[in-house]
């Protein structure tokens, strides 16, 4: 019966015990929120949908970990790839990239794709883009209408293709979308996410 009156007796305690612990779990969560925003900002990996690992900046900007965006210039030169405009045409969004030519010649012809991907990780559109006839320190801005999705709901471009492309020692016999592609570094942007 004595350790009967005990049990019961310890099961009371704990239960007194129950609001205690609750209150210092909520002391302890209020003091690593206000030392996490007294404390600077800082970048922070999460995994996407799709496993994958994301960069989350400081600025608000991020990447996929592991792409080639944050890498000093490359000594030939590179083009540069950046989303400037996203807007909704009723149920269909068009996305205007631009393509900055810092390479050291002539880009006649380059013709990615670009893939809309949902939040779920399944692509719902493909469309190509045209940059043709860009010059050394020239841009060229070019849209892709996506029909049917919303610009809310695409979660992020994917850019491949781009073979048969004409610029420098490349041209639409020796090229391939992998040596062309290669000579474009994507610039992280707000308005949509793009990977390779």
């Amino acid at each position: 019966m004595l350790k009967h009156l005990q049990g019961i007796h310890t099961e009371a305690d704990s239960r007194a015990r129950q609001p205690q612990r609750f209150l210092a779990s909520i002391v302890i969560l209020a003091g690593a929120l206000v030392a996490s925003c007294t404390s600077p900002p800082g970048d922070f990996t999460v995994r996407g949908p799709d496993g994958r690992q994301i960069l989350i900046r400081h600025d608000g900007t991020w990447r996929y970990a592991g792409d080639a965006a944050d890498e000093a210039p490359r000594a030939g030169g590179e083009a540069r790839l950046t989303v400037v405009g996203r807007t909704d045409e009723g149920r269909d969004c068009r996305i205007t990239l631009e393509l900055a030519n810092r390479l050291p010649y002539e880009i006649h012809s380059l013709v990615p794709t670009f893939v809309a991907i949902r939040a779920s990780g399944y692509p719902n559109r493909q469309v190509s883009v045209n940059f043709n006839g860009l010059f050394p320190e020239g841009s060229q801005r070019r849209t892709a209408l996506y029909e049917g999705i919303s610009c809310a709901e695409i979660a992020h471009l994917q850019m491949f293709g781009g073979d048969r492309c004409t610029m420098g020692d490349l041209d639409l016999l020796r090229a391939s979308g992998d040596e062309c592609l290669s000579r474009v570094r994507i610039v992280p942007n707000r308005l949509v996410p793009v990977s390779r």
